[in-house]
């Protein structure tokens, strides 16, 4: 299956849930944007994020607006990275691997449909390198099997079922056009709620996870 570049390397503008915990420059921290649970953020690891980011963007403004953008976006690069490290931990707490097999596959199926040379075109609009993708990879394979593991939604009731199926009926429509009976429509219900079920779940255990982390800023 080919799979698109832009997929991984989209910045998600995430809803911060850590508890900020802003911190005096000092000349020990000069080169510091924060400190997660006891692990360095560099300035220098922040400002090659911006520029692989700045590389995607075309008729950027100019002045004040764009200094006022590049720090909205270093701001939300500089969450995402916080949030990398956190997940990185508790991967490690909960004993989660992630093996050079797993990695391989995954990047041969950002290959598959194209040739060597298009491939390369397109890490380098991108503004990655083969090491870059490998990395989100890992990243993305590192949330995925932390997520399996924390967020094990319940099923949905019959009764939540059945109320989702008589407020949402029009999205369950049969080949004619006719609204299927409940009976028809019930699998693909119960796979819409579990997976609403398990984001809940997800989202609430990062919440959790932001929350009690200790972490010191000295960018924001």
């Amino acid at each position: 299956m080919r799979k698109t570049i832009g997929v991984i390397i989209l910045v998600l503008l995430l809803t911060s849930a850590f508890v900020f915990n802003s911190s005096c420059k000092t000349a020990s921290t000069k080169e510091l944007a924060a400190i997660v649970n006891g692990q360095k953020v560099t300035l220098s690891e922040l400002d090659k994020e911006y520029k692989k980011i700045s590389k995607r963007f075309q008729g950027m403004p100019q002045g004040a607006l764009a200094e006022e953008q590049k720090r909205r976006m270093q701001k939300q690069l500089l969450v995402n990275l916080m949030e990398k490290i956190l997940l990185e931990q508790q991967a490690k707490k909960n004993k989660i691997k992630i093996n050079e097999k797993e990695i391989s596959t995954r990047f041969k199926q950002f290959q598959t449909g194209r040739s060597q040379k298009e491939f390369k075109e397109q890490l380098k609009k991108a503004g990655l390198t083969e090491r870059d993708l490998k990395q989100q990879i890992k990243d993305n394979l590192i949330r995925e099997k932390l997520r399996k593991k924390v967020a094990k939604a319940k099923k949905p009731t019959d009764k939540a079922m059945r109320e989702y199926y008589r407020k949402n009926k029009n999205q369950f429509q049969g080949a004619e056009g006719k609204v299927m009976p409940f009976k028809e429509a019930k699998f693909r219900i119960q796979q819409l709620l579990t997976s609403q079920n398990e984001q809940e779940t997800w989202s609430e255990w990062l919440d959790e996870v932001k929350a009690d982390s200790e972490v010191k800023l000295y960018f924001w």
